[in-house]
């Protein structure tokens, strides 16, 4: 249910209505915003998150936690991973869950960063938390 790996069938003949598309610009601009105003002095920079997109993949299959919340009549739904090697930081994904033509779960990403600072990543923990498994 987590993992958007699960239906790569579904995923190739996937396609996003007009209207999805443009719920989904909105929330990232909305994001990309809340994430501005909660950034501090010392955390990682806009230039510096394309070091971390090796980490997106086990940040998606191995998360520490996941939430979900539905706004708008979609599903948001947060993904959160704590890395500690060799750089501490929490990796945080940001995606909706639409429903493909086959009926199937597509996890479609929003926004995706990192950050050194724990209150960010709480800000970011939208919703309920419908997996945990926190190792720090």
């Amino acid at each position: 249910m987590f993992y958007p790996e699960e239906n790569l069938d579904s995923r190739e003949n996937f396609y996003l209505t007009e209207s999805q598309l443009e719920w989904i610009s909105l929330k990232k601009s909305e994001y990309l915003s809340l994430l501005i105003e909660n950034l501090t002095t010392g955390d990682y920079s806009f230039e510096d998150y394309y070091h971390f997109d090796t980490f997106l993949t086990k940040t998606l299959e191995f998360p520490d936690q996941v939430y979900e919340d539905e706004i708008d009549g979609n599903r948001l739904r947060t993904y959160q991973r704590f890395y500690s090697d060799p750089k501490i930081f929490y990796q945080i994904v940001i995606g909706v869950v639409f429903r493909s033509q086959n009926n199937d779960e597509v996890f479609v990403p929003i926004l995706s960063f990192v950050t050194k600072e724990s209150k960010i990543r709480e800000v970011f923990s939208f919703g309920n938390l419908v997996k945990s498994t926190i190792r720090h």
